[in-house]
């Protein structure tokens, strides 16, 4: 509800101050001698007494920053996972690698992914057909440096 003011503190302090004064009174007036003693309302008499003064960061603390995630990754990110290859450059690496005789198109289609198929098992990765990161990193090798 008070968030960060000052002024809002100080009238959450007069507020219970009121209160304080409203229920010392009623406590008061019924003649009730077994209603218990709050150190807010003090002495036997009945006078009312301030009650514990609490700073502004006691009740406000300031906010800690987060700790660092310990979490662990499936995968790394680098700048080589991070830039996909586009079909067109998939079949101008393969046709270069001397494996894709169909024309660059930038379609795919089956003689590409027979290609992709044929480069994996003539460098020992997983034959799928699927370009990802470890066949994109050897088969890239093909291209002209940009």
């Amino acid at each position: 509800m008070i968030r960060g003011h000052r002024g809002g503190v100080v009238m959450l302090a007069a507020v219970l101050a009121v209160a304080g004064c409203a229920a010392s009174r009623a406590a008061r007036t019924q003649g009730s001698s077994s209603a218990p003693a709050s150190p807010a309302y003090g002495s036997s008499s009945g006078a009312w007494t301030p009650p514990e003064t609490v700073s502004f960061k006691e009740l406000f603390p300031e906010p800690v920053p987060p700790k660092p995630s310990t979490a662990v990754t499936s995968h790394k990110t680098t700048p080589a996972a991070v830039t996909k290859p586009t079909t067109r450059q998939i079949q101008r690496a393969l046709k270069r690698a001397g494996l894709y005789a169909g024309t660059v198109d930038g379609k795919p289609g089956p003689k590409t992914t027979a290609a992709v198929i044929k480069f994996q098992k003539s460098r020992g990765l997983k034959p799928d057909g699927v370009v990802g990161r470890k066949t994109w990193q050897q088969l890239k090798s093909y291209l002209p440096a940009e």
